[in-house]
């Protein structure tokens, strides 16, 4: 796991907990080549969070008084809340998931089933539309060529939208 924080305390509390092991490397600051695809220990925004295989923390209370100034390990002690890890996972456009629709009409169009469903699998709607995902998770658990009709389809309906 990579750490990623400036804060000592917050670092000896984790490994006083056992979310880390005491041997992780440590940065204080980190570019997206350091940490894609990596388990990550610290707080990245959401729009880097989706770039590491994961992310933990440790939330803290911090009182208005003790921020701007390093906390100890006792303080961390005492307004630490619960770990958590975080998947985060980068929602395809509404333009990506019409070219992945297009490619995988194109593909049944050449009776090419395992390539329709190739570019199927790099549709994640965010929201997920019910209709649509229950159609891509069909298509893609039972492989058939009108499972994989049905799903293309109901994309289709939800892009003119």
């Amino acid at each position: 796991m990579l750490v990623i924080t400036r804060h000592r305390a917050l670092i000896e509390y984790a490994i006083e907990i056992g979310v880390l092991k005491g041997d992780e490397e440590v940065i204080p600051h980190a570019t997206p080549d350091q940490f894609k695809g990596k388990d990550v220990f610290g707080i990245l925004p959401l729009d880097l969070a989706h770039l590491a295989n994961s992310v933990t923390t440790i939330p803290l209370a911090i009182p208005k008084d003790w921020r701007g100034r390093e906390l100890t390990l006792a303080e961390v002690r005492s307004i630490a809340k619960e770990p958590a890890t975080f998947i985060v996972e980068k929602c395809c456009s509404a333009e990506d998931a019409e070219y992945y629709t297009n490619e995988a009409r194109s593909w049944l169009s050449h009776g090419r089933l395992n390539r329709a469903l190739d570019a199927l699998r790099e549709i994640d709607l965010c929201p997920p539309h019910w209709g649509v995902q229950k159609a891509l998770d069909t298509a893609l658990a039972n492989g058939t060529m009108a499972d994989t009709y049905d799903a293309v389809s109901e994309l289709e309906e939800v892009l003119k939208q």
